[in-house]
């Protein structure tokens, strides 16, 4: 709601000022930047956010595999040594995935 001159209006959402829903394709894709930060905090902080880095590793890998995110996981495996086996584990998840989408 808000107020213009002396009238108030209220601001409804009608059907046409709705985006139609558009189907996001099965992986995300993120700025290189979030990587950079991502690994800027683990080489900070390091083992203090173990928790909430294990967290993101899905949506880190749903991106897809790129320089950025090995940069990224090579740090956090570095960093935080307890994620290297939730690390390796997602890779191999993601090979094994690739290589059934081409045989």
């Amino acid at each position: 709601m808000y107020t213009h001159s002396t009238h108030t209006h209220t601001h409804t959402p009608t059907h046409s000022t709705h985006t139609p829903h558009r189907r996001q394709s099965r992986a995300s894709t993120y700025e290189p930047a979030v990587f950079f930060c991502i690994s800027m905090l683990a080489r900070a902080v390091g083992g203090t956010v173990e928790t909430e880095m294990k967290a993101l590793l899905d949506q880190m890998f749903s991106a897809g595999l790129s320089p950025e995110l090995t940069s990224a996981l090579k740090t956090l495996a570095r960093e935080i040594p307890n994620l290297h086996r939730d690390i390796q584990g997602q890779q191999q998840l993601q090979l094994h995935n690739f290589i059934e989408e081409i045989v």
